[in-house]
């Protein structure tokens, strides 16, 4: 019984490893992870954002490239912030909560050539006020 049992667990293993391989060599993970990171980002700086391609996974670390943040009223008025990439570690025990919260997930994050803008307006406010 107890060869079965784990013959068993070794084929779910095994099943679940070849599964996930899948879900990242596809594009699948770097897709649902720009997706996101962008939505979050909209969300919570009430901005336009533009992100590039996504590279990596969940246990080496993920990078963001391009990333690009616009001024309030969108693009055709500049970009506030922008950095070529943005690497990102991963808290492991966040990670294996039910429904995490993707920024709750990450430990690190590591800038690459990170450019911020920082102008005052005719009306005396800066663009970063908010």
């Amino acid at each position: 019984m107890a060869a079965w049992t784990a013959c068993v667990l070794l084929a779910v293993a095994v099943f679940a490893g070849a599964t996930w391989q899948r879900y990242v060599s596809n594009g699948t993970l770097a897709q649902e992870i720009r997706r996101t990171v962008v939505i979050q980002l909209r969300q919570s700086l009430g901005r336009e954002v533009q992100l590039g391609r996504v590279t990596g996974d969940l246990v080496h670390g993920v990078t963001l490239h391009d990333l690009r943040i616009a001024e309030h009223g969108g693009f055709p008025l500049g970009v506030a912030f922008s950095a070529d990439e943005i690497r990102l570690s991963f808290n492991w025990q966040a990670i294996l909560t039910f429904r995490p919260d993707f920024i709750n997930l990450i430990s690190r994050a590591d800038l690459l050539r990170p450019r911020l803008v920082i102008s005052r307006g005719a009306d005396g406010t800066w663009n970063i006020e908010d």
